[in-house]
């Protein structure tokens, strides 16, 4: 999970480096604006000048790329001071990036364009401040332009967002399938197979009843397991009858030594989302965890919280030498929530009782 996280993390954003690329391009597409402007206003326009062209047009590159990386600095800056929670400001981030920058774009071209002109014409600040080039159709040169620099980067900026959510996604649903391939190495356990076909066998001729339904159930069982193989979700109602099976296995294994009990109000959530063989891990963690006691009953209950939560609680009758848990299968199913619903299980542990509550969604 830490490794999806960290490749998520280094997907996100429009790094420097690509900024760079975007505006050298919308650099060239400027300056060939700048210098049709130029030309289409120029008592020249006439007798074409290679020098004076390239000259233009290396002018526009810079002034366009300058502006670029001022409008750059200052989001970035924003960014840091104001927006530090970029997914639930995405928009008003988008109108403040938008607003201010037109209003550094005409500025950082007045500034930028005098420096230039000074260093390639010789034009003194007085004289340019001092100009005819602060008119109406000026600014709506300007404007037009910085519309087009930021709604490229707009662009580039939502295209990248996208990309990355598809990576992201991607990256998730592989992840989940990992999870969900160490979640069935658990369910298809061969010592849950042979514990059970051991039963099987010796009550087969003490009780036939009995036995025909213990095999009943045990096919349940595994037919439940396979077909859930291709599928991460299932239905509060299916978990439940491959719950009531398991136990009823467990209970003719024990002896009856488990009193399971699931709430009516169940039955009113069993069209419910929850991911599937849920219920199997939790289970046989029960049963791992907790002595059985031959005169007593391990209580075992499954309801609902908030209409939100499939809790399910146990006591808690340790055993003398406890089995070693990895708590693997506790971990897997964590992992599946956070990947497929995006939500928490919420674990209590205390002296008497374990409960775990299994966020469950409408479908």
């Amino acid at each position: 999970m830490k490794g999806i996280k960290d490749k998520i993390k280094n997907n996100q954003g429009v790094t420097l480096g690509k900024h760079l690329i975007i505006a050298f391009c919308v650099s060239l597409c400027i300056s060939a604006f700048l210098a049709y402007i130029f030309y289409s206003q120029s008592n020249k326009a006439t007798s074409f000048s290679p020098y004076l062209f390239s000259t233009n047009t290396l002018l526009g590159v810079i002034l366009s790329f300058a502006i670029y990386m001022t409008n750059y600095g200052v989001v970035s800056l924003f960014d840091k001071v104001f927006f530090q929670n970029k997914k639930k400001q995405f928009w008003q981030r988008q109108v403040v990036f938008v607003l201010s920058g037109i209003t550094v774009s005409i500025i950082s071209y007045y500034v930028f364009l005098a420096l230039l002109l000074k260093l390639f014409y010789k034009v003194s600040f007085i004289d340019f401040f001092t100009s005819e080039r602060f008119t109406f159709l000026n600014f709506l040169y300007i404007i037009l332009i910085s519309i087009f620099v930021l709604l490229t980067v707009l662009a580039f900026i939502l295209y990248d967002r996208i990309k990355n959510l598809a990576i992201r996604k991607e990256q998730i649903e592989v992840a989940l399938k990992q999870a969900e391939i160490n979640s069935l190495k658990e369910q298809l356990s061969p010592h849950f197979l042979f514990n059970n076909l051991n039963v099987l066998i010796s009550i087969i001729q003490e009780d036939p009843q009995k036995a025909e339904q213990f095999a009943r159930s045990f096919t349940n069982i595994y037919r439940y397991v396979l077909e859930q193989i291709e599928n991460s979700k299932t239905t509060v109602g299916e978990e439940m009858r491959f719950a009531r099976d398991y136990m009823y296995l467990m209970n003719v294994r024990y002896e009856n030594a488990i009193d399971f009990v699931v709430s009516k109000e169940v039955e009113n959530f069993y069209n419910y989302s929850m991911p599937a063989l849920a219920m199997q891990t939790i289970l046989e963690n029960i049963i791992k965890h907790n002595a059985i006691p031959p005169q007593d009953k391990l209580n075992v209950s499954i309801s609902i919280v908030d209409n939100e939560f499939l809790v399910i609680k146990n006591d808690k009758l340790s055993k003398v030498e406890d089995t070693y848990s990895s708590k693997l299968g506790l971990r897997n199913l964590k992992s599946r929530y956070a990947l497929a619903y995006h939500k928490e299980v919420l674990v209590e542990n205390s002296e008497k009782y374990f409960m775990i509550k299994l966020p469950i969604e409408m479908l």
